[in-house]
């Protein structure tokens, strides 16, 4: 039993990314976007796998709720970081793919206002997530077209395996892609509403896992 002051939600993640006046934030204890082409080449497949009745479990996300920012309720992403960049990654490739596209135009303005960034109660703007310091610059030039100056390679390197899969596609292939995302993909969502409960909550999620070892 994990206690009240743990929330767990079976989400798609449009839902995960909805939310009003929330943006997810990166501690800078976590470590940097590391993830290769051999983690990117398996989301790919099994986002691609899905048939339209089917939906694919991708793992959990772990926020600690609670603190606020200048009107903006940050979530403090503890644990799912490395999927959720990887996720923003590809909403980025597709915004882009459609943005070029008339017939897509709304869809790309869609993407840009919904999940890329987030607005609070007075319209005010800001970017969805928040990496750690030494991976925001670049995440931040990547999410406003500015490729020229990235120092981590894994997150280019990311945004151009994307790229490079999306190219082959016509763009009604690619909204089924950006429909399975959305729709089909489904993480748990767990709230600690502070650092004790995280700790707590990965410390029986260890305990369970051990027991089916």
């Amino acid at each position: 039993k994990l206690g009240n002051k743990i929330h767990a939600e079976e989400m798609k993640i449009e839902e995960v990314l909805t939310g009003n006046s929330e943006y997810y934030k990166i501690p800078d204890y976590q470590r940097r976007f590391s993830w290769k082409r051999e983690q990117l080449e398996d989301f790919w497949f099994d986002l691609n796998s899905l048939e339209a009745d089917e939906e694919h479990f991708l793992g959990s996300i772990v926020v600690i709720t609670g603190a606020h920012n200048i009107g903006f309720n940050e979530l403090e992403l503890v644990d799912g970081q490395q999927r959720l960049t990887t996720i923003m990654l590809l909403l980025k490739n597709i915004q882009k793919k459609f943005k070029d596209n008339q017939e897509y135009n709304e869809m790309a303005k869609m993407i840009n206002a919904n999940y890329l960034f987030t607005k609070n109660k007075k319209a005010k703007r800001r970017i969805q997530l928040e990496l750690g310091k030494l991976d925001h610059s670049d995440y931040e030039n990547i999410m406003n077209d500015n490729m020229k100056s990235i120092d981590n390679q894994n997150l280019i390197n990311a945004y151009k395996f994307f790229e490079e899969k999306l190219s082959k596609m016509t763009e009604k292939e690619i909204e089924e892609v950006y429909d399975k995302l959305l729709e089909q993909i489904l993480v748990v969502l767990i709230q600690a509403q502070n650092e004790k409960s995280a700790f707590r909550l990965f410390e029986t999620l260890n305990e369970i896992g051990r027991a089916h070892v």
